[in-house]
């Protein structure tokens, strides 16, 4: 659950992003288009399509392969990454994004969203021990995070599902 649908701003979503995304647009930059198409993908998953949603981010992701700029910002891009395959997962394509999150983890292995969302992952595709191995990596790197950082809080409403099923 991301933290507009945890308080109920989906509409407010789709507002700003359609804002932002014809400010964007006209910027001409892969990086903008990107940041569009994942805005769009994440509404489209609020709307309930999930194959417009699937869609926008494998052009997006086409994208990130092609930005010489993203080469430059690779903790940026692996964030990026780490929220392109959470809409696949959000939209049922649970084994594309942990096939993404896998690898994003293996060349960031510092990455705890990454490592939060893989766990997520998992958890939906039924594999409790992967979801807690992740889980486990995502908090032990979040150790002294504020207990208010949202991420954070997801990691810990997982670990309290995971010990609920113990």
């Amino acid at each position: 659950m991301t933290p507009y649908q945890m308080h109920g701003y989906e509409e407010s979503y789709h507002d700003a992003k359609e804002r932002v995304s014809e400010f964007l647009l006209n910027s001409g930059n892969a990086n903008m288009q990107m940041m569009i198409l994942t805005a769009e993908a994440q509404d489209a998953l609020y709307q309930g399509d999930n194959e417009a949603a699937v869609g926008q981010i494998d052009e997006a992701l086409q994208l990130t392969r092609q930005s010489l700029l993203n080469l430059l910002a690779t903790t940026e891009l692996a964030t990026m990454r780490a929220g392109m395959y959470d809409i696949l997962r959000q939209a049922g394509e649970q084994s594309r994004a942990i096939e993404g999150l896998a690898a994003l983890v293996t060349q960031f292995p510092g990455h705890a969203l990454a490592h939060l969302r893989l766990a997520q992952a998992y958890f939906e595709m039924g594999d409790r021990s992967k979801s807690r191995e992740f889980l486990d990596i995502a908090l032990g790197i979040w150790q002294d995070a504020d207990a208010t950082y949202v991420y954070f809080l997801e990691a810990m409403a997982l670990q309290e599902q995971l010990a609920s099923e113990a």
